[in-house]
């Protein structure tokens, strides 16, 4: 995404907002026919933008190593591509094959040399490629998640543990998308038949009584309820649970208690 969020908080047109994607909802409209970044997200906008700086240079990363980008200017003298080195040196290699004896042990043994480190060089670039992968999809998680959170103001710091567990990354034709799971681990539904959204997901853990207290009451001050909170005047208290035998959510809804 090429739209910087740091640098289009206030006065932003519609036409410029289209390139904030699915975050140009955060977005409120001004009197004079802009757009603003409400103030409470400015943080927010600051680490979108350093996550996709940061996806930028990973994809660039991952995109050298799947292409096989090698300095070969130590091997000149047998060719300037990757083929035309190969042949070259199977080329000479046959010819000191032929002459057998000694030459012939010798070249056999370089072989099984460079079979070895060819090996270790691809289960490094494999292991190093299966590393940037998993980051960006971590941050492709992240980003989505916090999206929501903030725009349901929520606790990303309470949420994020529990959310990471009920969403997957899927890849397809090299696009990475985010999917909602369900508690048996496949593709979870809304109530229309459609796959399921981050933000759909945040909301029902907004409505979730068990979650509701790491999310900013909507309740005006002065009476009633918070959403999961206790009746006014009522305890909030009680006998001591051991943690260890606490639910994710009842750990959640303990330290909100605790602030």
């Amino acid at each position: 995404m090429k739209f910087k969020f740091k640098a289009n908080l206030t006065g932003v047109t519609a036409e410029l907002l289209k390139g904030a994607g699915d975050f140009a909802a955060l977005y409120t409209e001004d009197a004079d026919g802009t757009y603003s970044l409400p103030e409470s997200l400015h943080g927010v906008a600051a680490a979108i933008d350093g996550v996709n700086t940061a996806l930028g240079q990973a994809r660039g990363e991952a995109k050298t190593l799947k292409d096989g980008q090698h300095d070969l200017s130590a091997l000149s003298e047998y060719g300037d591509t990757v083929d035309s080195i190969v042949e070259s040196i199977g080329t000479r290699m046959e010819a000191l094959e032929s002459k057998g004896g000694d030459s012939a042990a010798k070249i056999e043994a370089v072989k099984k040399g460079l079979q070895e480190a060819h090996g270790k060089l691809l289960g490094a670039k494999d292991s190093r490629i299966s590393m940037l992968e998993s980051g960006l999809k971590q941050q492709l998680v992240d980003n989505q998640l916090g999206t929501a959170i903030a725009s349901h103001k929520g606790n990303a710091a309470l949420l994020l543990p529990a959310l990471r567990n009920m969403v997957e990354v899927t890849e397809a034709d090299g696009k990475f998308a985010v999917r909602v799971l369900n508690d048996e681990g496949t593709e979870r539904y809304n109530d229309a038949g459609e796959s399921m959204t981050i933000p759909q997901l945040v909301a029902v853990m907004k409505a979730d009584d068990s979650f509701a207290p790491c999310f900013s009451s909507d309740t005006p001050p002065g009476g009633g309820t918070p959403p999961g909170g206790n009746p006014p005047g009522g305890p909030r208290g009680g006998r001591k649970v051991d943690p260890s035998t606490m639910t994710p959510a009842q750990k959640i809804r303990a330290g909100v208690e605790a602030q």
